[in-house]
């Protein structure tokens, strides 16, 4: 994968999105921007000796593709079928693992699908306002794919 840096403020599925500087990127060693705020690369992932442990967690974007997967031109989580939220799209974008035009495709898709949802709003027998499972169909469809 060839890594493609975005812009710092970037217009997608009718929504601008700004870099953020936040996590683990914002240690140690400067690192480039992502719109998560986690680490682009698996080598970027901090690691803490506290002496009597250490503590690491990588929730590096790299790490995170490897959990997705494309269908139909979209891009899903393998579990569930759905369609990750804008900025994690485009930090994919960044790691080089899709393009710009997948990102802006699965975003409006993913759009298109909440909208869709809220057709399918009931109130449960507790008085609660929730979503039908006619709502979850698509996505589950998805990840069986």
């Amino acid at each position: 994968m060839k890594q493609q840096i975005l812009p710092n403020e970037i217009y997608i599925a009718g929504d601008y999105k700004s870099k953020k500087k936040l996590g683990m990127t914002d240690h140690r060693k400067q690192f480039e921007l992502t719109f998560t705020g986690n680490p682009l690369l698996r080598s970027q992932v901090q690691v803490v000796d506290y002496g009597t442990h250490v503590y690491s967690h990588d929730n590096s974007i790299e790490t995170n593709w490897e959990e997705t997967k494309i269908v139909d031109g979209v891009v899903v989580w393998k579990k569930s079928g759905n369609i990750p939220f804008a900025d994690m799209l485009l930090d994919f974008v960044q790691l080089g693992a899709i393009t710009l035009g997948v990102a802006h495709m699965s975003a409006e898709q993913k759009d298109i699908e909440q909208s869709a949802s809220l057709e399918h709003l009931m109130v449960n027998d507790r008085g609660e306002i929730c979503l039908a499972a006619e709502a979850f169909k698509v996505s589950e469809a998805r990840a069986e794919k």
